[in-house]
């Protein structure tokens, strides 16, 4: 009999950055209108014998029409937490609910043709351990055998094959090296992009260049807003209308996931992220909205 596996798992931070920069790979085929989910988590595993800790770092694609609703991010989150084969299933609905609350509320997508690559990161920390009580486990005295036990403390994959890259463009000065973006990422960021090459098995075009000319060029962080989600259930007490759509809250529909904003007014998460694409500022009494840049409790 497999002994119990207990898991503990939390949200620590959670960012969302613009990607406007061209890959290719060596079909020369370019990418674009992608998203990415990021995945970094730091472990810490026991098997009753011994305790290890290491770190994952996993990106995984989804696409970017996922974020046009609070309903497609849910089952975004919940199916790429699936897919990542790094919790277990009662681990997942906990993460999936924290993490789509988080983005619903926080941020405001503008998916269009040819837009930028849209790059959801998640850091989170967990603890796995194996429960008491089992006598018949096959690996109770064998504390090495953590494949059975415990998902692999996984490192980035091999190398990208050389001749994926190109030796830089002879015309390139000095100052376009200088100037470029990329110049500028902070390790963290240089760790992330690599990854996410790894992930389509494509690189950078350098000098970087941009996929739309309407956002940002480069690695860009967006901006939080301050909302507070209302959970679900409480939304069938709520007797007041949605000042940008003027339609009742309703727990019958999905839409009907709602934002408090820190001045006490409330709108249809949908409504509002649209209006704070355009505006940065309530709807109803115009007052600015704080953009707060702090982990998840």
């Amino acid at each position: 009999m497999a002994r119990l596996q207990i898991e503990e798992a939390r949200v620590t931070k959670i960012r969302v950055f613009k990607w406007n920069a061209k890959l290719e790979n060596d079909r020369h085929e370019s990418y674009g209108d992608k998203g990415f989910f990021f995945l970094k988590i730091a472990n810490e595993f026991s098997n009753g014998f011994e305790t290890r800790i290491g770190v994952t770092r996993k990106a995984l694609e989804f696409q970017l029409d996922s974020l046009t609703s609070p309903h497609k991010i849910d089952a975004m989150v919940k199916h790429t937490l699936v897919s990542s084969a790094e919790f277990l299933p009662e681990t997942i609905h906990q993460l999936a609910g924290k993490i789509s609350s988080y983005l619903t509320s926080r941020f405001r997508f503008q998916v269009r043709p040819n837009s930028a690559m849209t790059v959801l990161v998640a850091n989170m920390n967990r603890k796995r351990s194996l429960g008491e009580g089992y006598i018949d486990d096959p690996h109770r005295n064998n504390p090495d055998d953590w494949n059975h036990l415990f998902p692999p403390l996984s490192s980035l994959p091999d190398p990208l094959p050389t001749d994926l890259f190109k030796e830089l463009d002879p015309d390139v000065t000095d100052s376009d090296i200088e100037n470029d973006p990329s110049h500028t990422y902070p390790d963290e960021i240089i760790g992330l992009t690599t990854t996410l090459w790894h992930t389509v098995r494509a690189y950078d075009i350098f000098p970087t260049k941009p996929i739309t000319g309407d956002e940002p060029i480069g690695f860009v962080q967006l901006p939080e807003i301050s909302l507070q989600l209302i959970p679900h259930p409480d939304v069938r007490n709520l007797e007041d209308s949605c000042a940008v759509c003027l339609e009742a809250f309703s727990v019958d529909r999905v839409v009907d996931f709602v934002c408090k904003t820190p001045c006490s007014h409330l709108f249809h998460a949908i409504c509002i992220n649209k209006w704070l694409s355009k505006k940065l500022s309530c709807p109803m009494c115009r007052s600015s909205l704080p953009q707060p840049n702090q982990p998840c409790d």
